[in-house]
């Protein structure tokens, strides 16, 4: 797990991490991440996401599907240790950076294929419903290139149990916008009456 005590996130996102309307939504034109800042920060012999791609690949003796699971195993739960970590230090702020964003975007960046595959585990786990929850709150804020991926999560945590993982879906179109996932929120009626009418809501806000 990564050392944050040891380690820095500082880096430099500018001044205007301003809010959207009535929505609260992330503005837009938040500065870029200081990628020299946020190299910086890591410890080499602390970033377990280094040490599982170097394994992915330069490991080519160990290409077996058992192989690859027991992989994808370790990746998504030093993952979730390290997310858990983060939350439990620092709350979720509308309109702020999380630390949490920086280490799904960093997992994405080193190793997309698996780093999606271990995110949409960690937000489908039913036993997990507060992770989960905080996770798919935190991927709203996350540039993800793989709509048909976001589609996919966005349809199982609509069909979810958890009150806080719809809203959290519903609120991740809010961020991404795209007409594919309008119409998934258009088919979506929810039992709730006040996240349906958050639903209800961001339809008509992204149908304008």
């Amino acid at each position: 797990m990564l050392d944050y005590q040891q380690s820095s996130f500082t880096a430099s996102y500018g001044d205007n991490a301003n809010l959207h309307t009535s929505s609260e939504k992330r503005a837009k034109s938040i500065a870029p991440i200081n990628q020299s800042a946020l190299r910086d920060s890591y410890s080499d012999d602390t970033m377990i996401f280094e040490r599982i791609r170097f394994v992915l690949f330069h490991d080519s003796a160990k290409k077996s599907d058992t192989f690859q699971n027991k992989l994808l195993g370790k990746f998504r739960d030093e993952l979730t240790r390290d997310l858990r970590h983060v939350l439990e230090e620092e709350a979720i702020e509308a309109g702020m950076i999380h630390r949490g964003e920086m280490i799904l975007e960093r997992a994405i960046q080193l190793d997309a294929s698996h780093a999606l595959r271990a995110i949409e585990q960690i937000v489908s786990d039913e036993e997990m419903p507060e992770l989960a929850r905080n996770v798919l709150w935190l991927l709203a804020n996350v540039s993800i290139p793989d709509s048909d991926w976001k589609l996919k999560l966005i349809k199982n945590a609509l069909e979810s149990k958890s009150n806080g993982l719809r809203e959290a879906a519903i609120r991740a179109v809010e961020n991404w916008e795209g007409e594919m996932f309008v119409q998934q929120l258009k088919s979506h009626r929810d039992s709730v009456p006040w996240i349906r009418e958050y639903c209800e809501d961001v339809i008509q806000d992204l149908s304008e």
